[in-house]
């Protein structure tokens, strides 16, 4: 009796499906993958785009605009909250492609701290100016009493998000932890009130 192939053909003269080898499974997380070059080295944008995937974020979403806030880093090393604001295109739907991005200085962060933490009186402001290589970004956030307004301009661009209460304590939360990495020596309860007591804000126009 003659042992029969594996590779037989059927009646139609196709090759049986299980004659080709199956191609190898992406891995579960291959869309989130770092992208490498031919030699299989990460890609310094790559390289970037993967890291802050990672970071701590929150985000607050509008009807005109969307913003993204994340743990970044200084060019001094020091840990901080990076800013992203987009236009709001369709419902659910940001053009993210032509976002503004406002790093806070480690000045700044402590004083927007306490601006989410209350310490500003209604219908007061907070501004910083003169970011970004072209010295054209700005950032000011208004205390509207039950909200904050976030605004966040570059030339002749202005983006605004409100920012609830609900809010308040992920994006104080987030921004400590960046904080603490700064002032190690110092306890979240101590962190806070000092950034209470270095919120400068003025009177808001109207």
């Amino acid at each position: 009796m003659s042992n029969q192939s594996t590779t037989q053909s059927n009646a139609g003269g196709a090759p049986a499906r299980y004659s080709s080898p199956t191609p190898p499974r992406a891995p579960a997380n291959a869309a989130s993958a770092p992208v490498r070059n031919a030699a299989g080295q990460q890609t310094p944008d790559s390289k970037e785009e993967h890291r802050r995937s990672e970071q701590p974020r929150y985000k607050v979403f509008g009807v005109k605009a969307g913003a993204v806030f994340e743990l970044d880093t200084l060019t001094s090393s020091l840990a901080t909250v990076a800013i992203e604001m987009a236009t709001c295109v369709n419902p659910r739907q940001y053009d993210w492609a032509n976002k503004i991005t406002f790093q806070l200085t480690r000045k700044e962060l402590p004083q927007f701290v306490g601006m989410l933490a209350g310490a500003a009186k209604p219908n007061t402001k907070l501004e910083f100016k003169g970011h970004g290589d072209e010295h054209d970004k700005n950032l000011r956030i208004t205390q509207q009493g039950g909200n904050l307004l976030l605004t966040i301009g570059q030339k002749q661009a202005l983006l605004s998000v409100q920012i609830g209460i609900p809010d308040t304590f992920h994006l104080i939360a987030l921004c400590m932890r960046a904080l603490a990495k700064n002032d190690p020596h110092l306890d979240s309860q101590t962190i806070l009130e000092l950034c209470k007591s270095v919120c400068r804000a003025v009177p808001a126009q109207t």
